[in-house]
Parts: structure tokens; C-alpha cells; sequence
């Protein structure tokens, strides 16, 4: 029994290891952008949901004051 509890315990913190080398391995793949540039990443959205229920239209007039 303990062999078994011993090799589940290695594979265990092998796999934490390897998330977390993955981690910062794809935080060093980024490069660091120079401060104020603004970076716009399009990301693809396959399934747009449009609801019909968006609320009611209310109509206003500005008062000045």
C-alpha cells in the first residue's frame, strides 16, 4: 500500500510542478509593452447572443435650470 500511496504522491507533485513551469513559461513568452501603449487583442466570439428583452424605451427632455 505505501508504494502505491508513495508513487501517487510523486505524480501528484509533478503535475503542480509542470502547471506551474507552463504558467510562467507563457508569462515570459508575452512581451512587456512600454508604459501607456495600449495593446486591442481580438478575441473570437462564435456564439453572439442578442436578447430582445434589453428593457423599455424611456423619452426625456432636458430642463435648464
Amino acid at each position: 500500500v505505501a508504494p502505491f500511496l508513495i508513487k501517487r504522491f510523486v505524480n501528484k507533485m509533478q503535475e503542480r510542478v509542470n502547471q506551474q513551469f507552463s504558467q510562467q513559461y507563457q508569462r515570459q513568452q508575452k512581451p512587456l509593452q512600454e508604459e501607456g501603449k495600449v495593446t486591442l487583442e481580438k478575441t473570437n466570439n462564435s456564439t453572439k447572443s442578442k436578447s430582445d428583452n434589453v428593457g423599455e424605451y424611456v423619452d426625456f427632455e432636458e430642463v435648464d435650470q
